[in-house]
């Protein structure tokens, strides 16, 4: 088994695997391939015992003319290793096996062409790397005000680029980004010329099946037998050949932008089915899954008939997860019987930024504070719409209540997260259990607020003090009380999911199916950093738009959305 961080190692792997195509072609007899692939597992061989001096070695040295300057050979090597049986048989690390089978299936798609050799294959350590991808969205980030975190904003890992036009690509970069001034970046982006998409997707472009710079966003398959995936996004500026592995989520998009109301409206309700009767809580007992199909193979025929061809030849089903307190939406997508490779992430706070920018969002996030008001009458008064009364509260705790009072009211996920923290609740009943000579008041409210979310799905549920009524099992099948010290963190947890996905369980599944539909778009959208859209729906006319935004006096909108990449899973 692989040792240290795995999850930036399969990085650094991957990019060894690359440059492995680059040094040694691959054979066509199919006795040579099984020695390609050897060959590139033995570099793992004696790895657990690398020493500096072993990098030196002719073998790795032919590596180092295709990887960043500060490739980190020691840790990767190390971190792997490749052993030989009795009968000479080499079995490798799960990891190696599965990098090489991907840079075989890049080779042999011809998305970069053949000619490897005149490629760098770049990972994270690289100045490259750092320049192209950290610092050019930083200054973006900063000039169109983003508050979420930079990785939101981009998915790849590395880039492939060639040799030489790397130093070209650089100067773009710093010319049009880095060092140009807030107006220039700005005008540049409400006009869409020299912007960070514009200057990827004219280098992503194929000329006589080289591309100058590819980004690569790394989706290692679950298992090595999995089929794996080649897909373009953000862009489906290849030839007629390739069109086959341009991602079915961009080609949505693109038909979208291009797409009538109406027919935008038919297209969406087609694509997205909400698998309600799926919907559970995972086995570590953590996490919500609220799993969506795409139908990507039937949606577009549907809408404009036979002619058109199918977003993909198969449909997809989205996993959505909610995972610890205030972790936001992660997810993980099935592709017909293969899956899942993970998609990505974000937190809450992200999420509500684009919640917020729908028009119906005010009268879902209403109706959740108004939730949020009966579970905290409840456990004052044990109705739902029960009449406190303060005569008996002392003057610290009338204040407290009132400061608890504004923030339930408040229109806003209620999540802590850097920068934002709510604990007017919990103050008020730390206190109001001390007076009142009672216990776990602020956890029978979370319970109370997690049992009326989902109340609509299953009517039979009601506010209880039995978080086995949530169906949850925690360690057991039997019922635990919700005051158990075990559960209450988990309760934490699922008070911050239940805010986070009140928007798909309101009304239940009749209620405004529409509106939640759109919304997974979006979400799916953010997390796998394909696109930055809100699909607005306002007097019976459905428009795309972008979410990130920002302005210059005199100019149109500068909208950010995703750079061209791919994505290997």
């Amino acid at each position: 088994m692989a040792k240290g961080n795995v999850g930036n190692t399969k990085e650094y792997v991957q990019c060894l695997a690359f440059a492995h195509f680059a040094i040694h072609k691959y054979p066509t007899k199919k006795e040579d391939q099984e020695e390609h692939k050897n060959s590139f597992y033995n570099l793992f061989v004696t790895s657990i015992d690398r020493k500096k001096y072993d990098i030196k070695k002719s073998n790795l040295r032919e590596y180092k003319n295709y990887l960043g300057i500060k490739f980190p050979f020691i840790r990767c090597l190390r971190d792997f290793k490749t052993n030989f049986n009795k009968k000479g048989k080499i079995t490798a690390d799960t990891t190696t096996q599965k990098v090489y089978d991907v840079a075989l299936e890049l080779y042999k798609s011809k998305v970069i062409g053949q000619n490897w050799e005149n490629y760098e294959f770049l990972d994270q350590t690289d100045t490259f790397t750092q320049t192209v991808k950290d610092a050019a969205l930083e200054k973006i980030k900063n000039v169109l005000g983003i508050k979420f975190k930079l990785d939101m904003l981009a998915s790849f890992d590395m880039f492939i680029v060639h040799k030489q036009k790397k130093q070209k690509i650089l100067d773009e970069i710093n010319t049009y980004i880095i060092n140009a001034d807030e107006a220039t970046i700005l005008r540049n982006y409400s006009l869409n010329q020299h912007t960070y998409r514009t200057i990827l997707n004219r280098h992503f472009k194929s000329s006589s099946n080289t591309r100058p710079l590819v980004a690569v966003s790394l989706k290692l398959p679950g298992t090595i037998e999995q089929k794996k995936y080649i897909n373009i996004v953000g862009t489906e500026n290849v030839k007629k050949e390739l069109s086959e592995y341009i991602d079915p989520y961009t080609k949505f998009l693109t038909l979208a932008i291009s797409s009538k109301p109406n027919e935008l409206k038919s297209l969406i309700e087609n694509l997205i089915k909400i698998e309600y009767g799926q919907f559970r809580t995972g086995s570590n007992v953590l996490t919500w899954e609220l799993p969506v199909s795409f139908r990507y193979k039937v949606a577009a025929q549907k809408v404009f008939g036979r002619d058109i061809e199918p977003l993909s030849d198969m449909n997809y089903k989205i996993v959505f997860l909610a995972q610890g307190y205030g972790a936001g939406w992660n997810g993980f997508v099935k592709v017909g019987k293969q899956g899942p490779p993970w998609t990505g992430g974000g937190a809450a706070s992200t999420f509500e930024f684009f919640y917020e920018q729908y028009p119906e969002y005010s009268k879902v996030i209403q109706k959740l504070v108004q939730l949020r008001a009966k579970a905290f009458n409840y456990v004052l008064t044990g109705k739902e719409n029960g009449k406190i009364d303060t005569s008996t509260f002392s003057n610290k705790l009338k204040s407290l209540y009132q400061g608890a009072l504004r923030e339930i009211t408040t229109r806003k996920i209620l999540v802590n997260t850097i920068g934002v923290k709510y604990n007017k609740i919990e103050k008020f009943f730390n206190l109001y259990d001390e007076e009142n000579k009672s216990k776990d008041s602020m956890t029978m409210y979370q319970v109370a607020v997690i049992n009326l979310v989902r109340g609509k799905i299953n009517p039979s549920i009601n506010i209880t003090n039995k978080y086995a009524s949530f169906n949850m099992d925690v360690g057991k099948k039997s019922e635990r009380k919700a005051t158990s010290s075990e559960t209450q963190k988990r309760i934490k947890a699922h008070y911050a999911h239940a805010q986070l996905a009140w928007f798909t369980f309101i009304g239940g599944k009749s209620y405004q199916s529409f509106l939640k539909q759109r919304m997974f778009l979006t979400i799916y959208g953010i997390i796998s950093k394909k696109g930055y859209k809100i699909f607005d729906y306002n007097k019976n006319i459905t428009t795309v738009k972008s979410a990130i935004t920002a302005s210059m006096k005199g100019m149109p909108k500068a909208a950010f959305d995703s750079a061209p990449h791919l994505l290997l899973s």
